[in-house]
């Protein structure tokens, strides 16, 4: 989140970094930069970033991402919002068309989805015997290694397919499949 006072941007930019991956996201400002609010969030409007091609533009408000209030933290949600390979249909979905699946092999159980999910459509789970016992060698190390922890989703019904949960994800373990509805 953007205060005025510096950020993790380039060295002296005092901007925020934003982005995932090898793909930074720069915001310049200059002294008399407007924002929008977006939750807690900022986005300078006519600052420039750079895309992830190296191409640089200007932003302004039309970049304000789809955000609906909701997410447990503000400022992850909205990093995720940002990010290009933000799949689904920006929270435009009707609830059931979309639901997130688990990659119980690849999740950590690190709480990002939980975070940044707008419609609570996760918690924080514990794997049980019968889940444990179906994963890999590996998963099953990974498993132990988290203490096997979990995403699960109570809510999937909820989803309304922002995406934000699986560009949160560091272990790359969600994706948006069709549900009910589709």
């Amino acid at each position: 989140m953007y205060d005025g006072a510096g950020g993790a941007g380039p060295a002296g930019s005092g901007a925020p970094l934003i982005g995932r991956g090898s793909t930074p996201v720069y915001f310049n400002l200059g002294p008399n930069a407007a924002v929008h609010r977006l939750g807690r969030a900022a986005i300078p409007i006519g600052a420039r970033r750079a895309t992830a091609t190296g191409n640089v533009e200007t932003v302004g408000p039309e970049f304000e991402p789809a955000l609906p209030p909701g997410s447990r933290d503000a400022a992850k949600a909205l990093r995720a919002a940002a990010d290009p390979a933000r799949p689904g249909e920006k929270c435009l979905a009707p609830p059931g068309r979309w639901t997130p699946v688990i990659d119980r092999e690849k999740c950590e159980g690190k709480k990002e989805c939980v975070d940044v999910c707008p419609y609570s459509v996760f918690e924080l789970g514990t794997l049980t015997d019968a889940e444990f016992e179906t994963l890999s060698l590996k998963g099953k190390f990974k498993a132990r290694r988290h203490d096997r922890k979990t995403a699960r989703t109570p809510l999937a019904d909820a989803c309304r397919a922002c995406g934000l949960c699986v560009v949160a994800c560091p272990e790359d373990a969600i994706t948006l499949g069709p549900g009910r509805l589709a």
